[in-house]
């Protein structure tokens, strides 16, 4: 009587099943790496609108606040209480847009935005002498 697993043909389908088999799960170890990661990223993205909405919430309660109204009130609506007298003092340019800079520093910049603002800076300060 011959031995059926002694041939090579009984061990074919098996390797097939296990073959199968193997890719199957391995399928679905992917599929169980990529929900963890999506799991996690959902996790993050709840914690970020989280403290979102705890620093919105925190802003609107100093808005309702009975100070941040007066202000608003002042300062966008420009009302004034009964018999107050409101006096508006206009801020001077500052020194430091009037002065000239340095030539070691003129040299060391070399981009098109620098020399821009230091040609806005020269005739802004122009206005102003």
């Amino acid at each position: 009587m011959k031995h059926i697993w002694k041939s090579p043909f009984f061990y074919i389908p098996w390797i097939i099943i296990c073959s199968l088999i193997t890719m199957s799960l391995a399928k679905h170890l992917l599929d169980i790496t990529r929900a963890q990661q999506l799991i996690k990223d959902t996790e993050q993205r709840v914690t970020l609108l989280e403290k979102e909405n705890q620093e919105k919430r925190k802003r609107i309660e100093e808005a309702t606040s009975p100070f941040t109204r007066e202000e608003m009130i002042r300062n966008q609506l420009g009302m004034q209480k009964p018999g107050e007298i409101v006096v508006q003092v206009e801020q001077a340019p500052s020194q430091a847009s009037q002065t000239s800079v340095p030539e070691k520093t003129r040299d060391a910049e070399s981009g098109f935005g620098e020399k821009f603002l230091e040609f806005f800076a020269r005739i802004w300060g122009s206005f102003f002498k």
